[in-house]
């Protein structure tokens, strides 16, 4: 399988996978975006249900969602370890920095 680019604005919730837009809703998001952040580390369904507002319910189903919008090999999913993004090819992160002023 080639290589594929992963363009991603996290301020605008988007993503784009070569030049396809894939359109996640806010829990598919939500759970992307968290897997993005701790990338290569598996996060166990009990950690992420503790950091976020998703529950477990949603969470079944926002992944079911995104691999079928992704693909599979997107999202690794490891028995007794729990959830881990796996990155297919390069990464673009164009998410604009945010002033300390503009966070307040």
């Amino acid at each position: 399988m080639a290589d594929k680019l992963l363009t991603i604005d996290r301020s605008a919730c988007l993503l784009w996978i070569d030049e396809r837009e894939v359109r996640l809703t806010p829990n598919e998001w939500e759970f992307f975006e968290y897997l993005y952040r701790h990338r290569h580390k598996f996060t166990s369904g009990k950690k992420f249900f503790a950091d976020t507002h998703i529950d477990s319910e949603d969470v079944y189903s926002a992944l079911r969602h995104i691999r079928k919008k992704m693909g599979r090999e997107w999202i690794e999913t490891r028995r007794s370890y729990g959830y881990r993004f796996i990155p297919q090819g390069e990464i673009i992160d164009v998410t604009p920095e945010i002033k300390n002023e503009e966070r307040l």
